[in-house]
Protein backbone atom coordinates (compact mmCIF):
# COMPACT_ATOMS: atom_id res chain seq x y z
CA UNK A 1 0.00 0.00 0.00
CA UNK A 2 1.03 3.21 -1.16
CA UNK A 3 0.99 6.34 0.94
CA UNK A 4 -1.26 8.94 -0.23
CA UNK A 5 1.01 12.05 -1.17
CA UNK A 6 4.19 10.35 -0.33
CA UNK A 7 3.78 9.85 3.33
CA UNK A 8 6.30 8.70 6.11
CA UNK A 9 5.27 4.88 6.13
CA UNK A 10 4.63 2.46 3.66
CA UNK A 11 2.96 -1.35 4.03
CA UNK A 12 4.87 -3.85 3.37
CA UNK A 13 2.10 -6.39 3.65
CA UNK A 14 1.05 -7.35 0.35
CA UNK A 15 4.64 -8.11 -0.93
CA UNK A 16 5.60 -9.73 2.23
CA UNK A 17 2.72 -12.22 1.79
CA UNK A 18 3.61 -12.89 -2.15
CA UNK A 19 7.33 -12.97 -1.33
CA UNK A 20 6.79 -15.89 1.63
CA UNK A 21 3.83 -17.65 -0.84
CA UNK A 22 6.26 -17.51 -3.90
CA UNK A 23 9.42 -19.20 -1.51
CA UNK A 24 7.14 -21.58 0.10
CA UNK A 25 5.64 -22.82 -3.78
CA UNK A 26 9.19 -22.55 -4.72
CA UNK A 27 8.33 -19.96 -7.56
CA UNK A 28 11.25 -17.68 -8.78
CA UNK A 29 9.30 -15.51 -10.53
CA UNK A 30 7.18 -15.13 -7.58
CA UNK A 31 10.31 -13.95 -5.30
CA UNK A 32 11.28 -11.38 -8.51
CA UNK A 33 8.48 -9.84 -8.56
CA UNK A 34 7.77 -9.40 -4.95
CA UNK A 35 11.06 -7.82 -3.79
CA UNK A 36 11.00 -6.05 -7.64
CA UNK A 37 8.27 -4.18 -5.99
CA UNK A 38 9.32 -3.55 -3.06
CA UNK A 39 12.33 -1.89 -4.40
CA UNK A 40 10.26 0.23 -6.67
CA UNK A 41 8.10 1.21 -3.99
CA UNK A 42 10.95 2.45 -1.71
CA UNK A 43 12.50 4.06 -4.66
CA UNK A 44 9.70 6.43 -5.45
CA UNK A 45 8.65 7.12 -1.89
CA UNK A 46 12.12 8.55 -0.58
CA UNK A 47 11.12 7.52 2.98
CA UNK A 48 12.94 8.95 6.01
CA UNK A 49 15.30 6.06 7.43
CA UNK A 50 13.40 5.87 10.43
CA UNK A 51 10.61 4.88 8.39
CA UNK A 52 12.44 2.34 5.95
CA UNK A 53 13.42 0.16 9.64
CA UNK A 54 9.86 -1.55 9.97
CA UNK A 55 9.19 -2.32 6.56
CA UNK A 56 12.15 -4.36 6.01
CA UNK A 57 12.03 -6.06 9.47
CA UNK A 58 8.81 -7.14 8.58
CA UNK A 59 9.59 -8.10 5.16
CA UNK A 60 12.90 -10.65 6.65
CA UNK A 61 10.26 -12.09 8.97
CA UNK A 62 8.41 -13.13 5.77
CA UNK A 63 11.55 -14.28 4.41
CA UNK A 64 12.51 -16.27 7.50
CA UNK A 65 8.75 -17.53 7.74
CA UNK A 66 8.66 -18.98 4.45
CA UNK A 67 12.38 -20.46 4.70
CA UNK A 68 10.78 -22.18 7.99
CA UNK A 69 7.53 -23.77 6.56
CA UNK A 70 10.09 -24.97 3.26
CA UNK A 71 12.25 -27.08 6.31
CA UNK A 72 14.97 -24.91 4.97
CA UNK A 73 17.74 -23.16 7.59
CA UNK A 74 18.30 -19.72 7.74
CA UNK A 75 21.42 -19.32 7.49
CA UNK A 76 22.51 -22.28 4.77
CA UNK A 77 20.11 -19.56 2.23
CA UNK A 78 20.40 -16.32 2.89
CA UNK A 79 24.36 -16.10 2.69
CA UNK A 80 24.90 -12.83 1.37
CA UNK A 81 21.87 -11.29 2.45
CA UNK A 82 21.74 -12.36 6.04
CA UNK A 83 21.48 -10.24 8.93
CA UNK A 84 21.10 -9.98 12.44
CA UNK A 85 18.72 -7.55 14.37
CA UNK A 86 21.35 -5.07 15.09
CA UNK A 87 22.86 -5.08 11.72
CA UNK A 88 19.09 -5.07 10.01
CA UNK A 89 18.56 -1.69 12.53
CA UNK A 90 21.94 -0.16 11.08
CA UNK A 91 21.37 0.15 7.71
CA UNK A 92 21.61 3.84 7.18
CA UNK A 93 19.74 4.87 3.98
CA UNK A 94 18.35 3.45 0.78
CA UNK A 95 21.26 2.72 -1.08
CA UNK A 96 22.17 0.11 1.23
CA UNK A 97 18.18 -0.93 1.72
CA UNK A 98 18.74 -1.22 -2.23
CA UNK A 99 22.17 -3.35 -2.09
CA UNK A 100 20.74 -5.48 0.97
CA UNK A 101 17.46 -6.38 -1.27
CA UNK A 102 19.35 -7.31 -4.56
CA UNK A 103 21.73 -9.52 -2.25
CA UNK A 104 18.02 -11.14 -0.80
CA UNK A 105 16.90 -11.53 -4.24
CA UNK A 106 20.34 -13.74 -5.40
CA UNK A 107 20.26 -15.55 -2.49
CA UNK A 108 16.17 -16.69 -3.05
CA UNK A 109 16.42 -17.54 -6.70
CA UNK A 110 20.10 -19.60 -6.07
CA UNK A 111 17.93 -21.26 -3.38
CA UNK A 112 14.74 -22.05 -5.50
CA UNK A 113 17.44 -22.87 -8.66
CA UNK A 114 18.60 -25.53 -6.64
CA UNK A 115 15.72 -26.84 -5.25
CA UNK A 116 14.32 -27.28 -7.93
CA UNK A 117 17.55 -28.78 -9.46
CA UNK A 118 18.57 -31.33 -6.45
CA UNK A 119 16.66 -33.81 -4.82
CA UNK A 120 13.05 -32.53 -4.56
CA UNK A 121 11.30 -33.99 -7.76
CA UNK A 122 12.70 -37.40 -6.16
CA UNK A 123 10.53 -36.56 -2.72
CA UNK A 124 7.64 -36.09 -5.30
CA UNK A 125 8.19 -40.12 -6.89
CA UNK A 126 8.59 -41.20 -3.01
CA UNK A 127 5.10 -39.32 -2.48
CA UNK A 128 3.67 -40.86 -5.52
CA UNK A 129 5.08 -44.07 -4.90
CA UNK A 130 3.28 -43.71 -1.14
CA UNK A 131 0.24 -42.92 -2.61
CA UNK A 132 -0.10 -45.89 -4.58
CA UNK A 133 1.23 -47.96 -1.70
CA UNK A 134 -1.60 -46.92 0.35
CA UNK A 135 -4.34 -45.46 -1.50
CA UNK A 136 -6.79 -47.54 -0.05
CA UNK A 137 -5.94 -46.22 3.51
CA UNK A 138 -6.96 -42.82 5.21
CA UNK A 139 -4.15 -41.51 4.04
CA UNK A 140 -3.30 -37.37 4.86
CA UNK A 141 -1.44 -35.04 3.84
CA UNK A 142 -0.21 -34.49 7.00
CA UNK A 143 1.37 -38.07 7.31
CA UNK A 144 2.97 -38.16 4.03
CA UNK A 145 4.62 -34.63 4.31
CA UNK A 146 6.10 -35.99 8.03
CA UNK A 147 7.42 -39.24 6.48
CA UNK A 148 9.07 -37.21 3.85
CA UNK A 149 9.99 -34.92 6.84
CA UNK A 150 8.57 -31.79 4.28
CA UNK A 151 5.65 -29.43 5.78
CA UNK A 152 2.23 -30.20 4.07
CA UNK A 153 2.08 -26.90 2.16
CA UNK A 154 5.71 -27.30 0.87
CA UNK A 155 4.67 -30.84 -0.43
CA UNK A 156 1.40 -30.15 -2.00
CA UNK A 157 3.43 -27.68 -3.73
CA UNK A 158 5.55 -29.77 -5.25
CA UNK A 159 3.53 -32.38 -6.19
CA UNK A 160 1.52 -29.45 -7.87
CA UNK A 161 5.12 -28.70 -9.72
CA UNK A 162 6.18 -32.03 -10.75
CA UNK A 163 2.95 -33.90 -10.48
CA UNK A 164 0.75 -31.30 -12.09
CA UNK A 165 -1.74 -32.32 -9.29
CA UNK A 166 -1.92 -31.06 -5.75
CA UNK A 167 -1.94 -33.74 -2.91
CA UNK A 168 -5.49 -34.45 -2.85
CA UNK A 169 -6.13 -34.07 -6.83
CA UNK A 170 -3.58 -36.81 -7.25
CA UNK A 171 -5.08 -39.58 -4.29
CA UNK A 172 -8.33 -38.72 -6.03
CA UNK A 173 -6.32 -39.87 -9.91
CA UNK A 174 -4.98 -42.94 -7.93
CA UNK A 175 -8.48 -44.29 -6.26
CA UNK A 176 -10.56 -43.91 -9.18
CA UNK A 177 -7.80 -45.27 -11.59
CA UNK A 178 -8.29 -48.17 -9.45
CA UNK A 179 -11.78 -47.97 -9.29
CA UNK A 180 -12.26 -48.09 -12.84
CA UNK A 181 -9.54 -51.43 -13.12
CA UNK A 182 -12.06 -52.68 -10.74
CA UNK A 183 -15.43 -52.05 -12.69
CA UNK A 184 -14.13 -53.74 -15.66
CA UNK A 185 -12.04 -56.45 -14.46
CA UNK A 186 -14.45 -57.27 -11.21
CA UNK A 187 -17.96 -57.79 -10.84
CA UNK A 188 -17.82 -56.83 -7.25
CA UNK A 189 -20.81 -54.50 -5.88
CA UNK A 190 -20.24 -50.51 -6.49
CA UNK A 191 -19.96 -50.35 -2.65
CA UNK A 192 -17.19 -52.85 -2.30
CA UNK A 193 -15.44 -51.50 -5.06
CA UNK A 194 -15.43 -47.60 -3.14
CA UNK A 195 -14.41 -49.49 -0.22
CA UNK A 196 -11.12 -51.30 -1.83
CA UNK A 197 -10.07 -47.86 -3.19
CA UNK A 198 -10.11 -46.27 0.35
CA UNK A 199 -13.84 -44.76 -0.08
CA UNK A 200 -15.93 -45.59 3.04
CA UNK A 201 -18.98 -43.84 1.95
CA UNK A 202 -20.23 -45.15 -1.29
CA UNK A 203 -22.11 -42.22 -1.97
CA UNK A 204 -19.54 -40.05 -1.72
CA UNK A 205 -17.37 -42.36 -3.90
CA UNK A 206 -20.07 -41.93 -6.93
CA UNK A 207 -20.20 -38.56 -6.79
CA UNK A 208 -16.40 -38.32 -6.92
CA UNK A 209 -16.39 -41.01 -9.59
CA UNK A 210 -18.51 -38.93 -11.59
CA UNK A 211 -16.89 -35.67 -11.40
CA UNK A 212 -13.94 -36.94 -12.69
CA UNK A 213 -15.15 -39.40 -15.39
CA UNK A 214 -18.17 -38.15 -16.35
CA UNK A 215 -19.91 -41.41 -15.77
CA UNK A 216 -21.14 -42.61 -12.85
CA UNK A 217 -19.84 -45.77 -11.56
CA UNK A 218 -22.67 -48.15 -13.17
CA UNK A 219 -22.99 -46.23 -16.42
CA UNK A 220 -19.33 -46.85 -16.74
CA UNK A 221 -19.25 -50.37 -15.97
CA UNK A 222 -22.29 -50.59 -18.05
CA UNK A 223 -20.39 -48.93 -21.41
CA UNK A 224 -17.17 -51.23 -20.38
CA UNK A 225 -15.29 -47.84 -20.96
CA UNK A 226 -11.69 -48.09 -21.03
CA UNK A 227 -10.64 -44.14 -20.61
Amino acid sequence: RMPDGGGSSYSIAPQRARLTAGIVAIQEDAVRMALGQVKHDLATLHLPRNALLAPLLDLYSGVREGLQQSGRAVGQVLRASGRSLPELLSISGIGEVQDWLDALEDDLCAFIRLENAEGYQKAVQKAKRLIEERYDGELTLQELAEELQLTPGYLSALMKKYAGMNFSEYLVHVRIGHAKKLLLGTTDKVYAVASQVGYADQFYFSRVFKRVVGLTPGEFRKRGDVR
